[in-house]
């Protein structure tokens, strides 16, 4: 496998980089072994907090609907809160 070369800064739009790093398990069901990841110099380990499991492929819709939502926010100039609503129709 070759490595990638890493951009100075991860853009949120460019799914591609977040689907090349393992911020969620694939499985279908809880992993709480954690994902250790190194590419070049960069290094991770991803897991879930406390004794809870780590984020699965399902909670990725979920962070993704939030990220646009985010990155919408701040090219219309609206100010960015850590803080984002939604109907369940529009996250659903």
């Amino acid at each position: 496998m070759s490595a990638r070369p890493v951009p100075p800064v991860l853009s949120p739009c460019l799914l591609i980089d977040l689907m090349s790093w393992p911020f969620f398990s694939l499985s279908k069901s809880p992993r709480h072994v954690p994902v250790s990841f190194a590419m070049g110099r960069v290094t991770m380990q991803v897991s879930g907090r406390d004794d809870s499991p780590m984020a699965t492929i399902w909670d990725a819709d979920i962070l993704i609907w939030a990220v646009s939502r985010l990155v919408a926010a701040r090219r219309r100039g609206i100010p960015v809160s850590p803080r984002v609503q939604g109907s369940m129709s529009e996250v659903l």
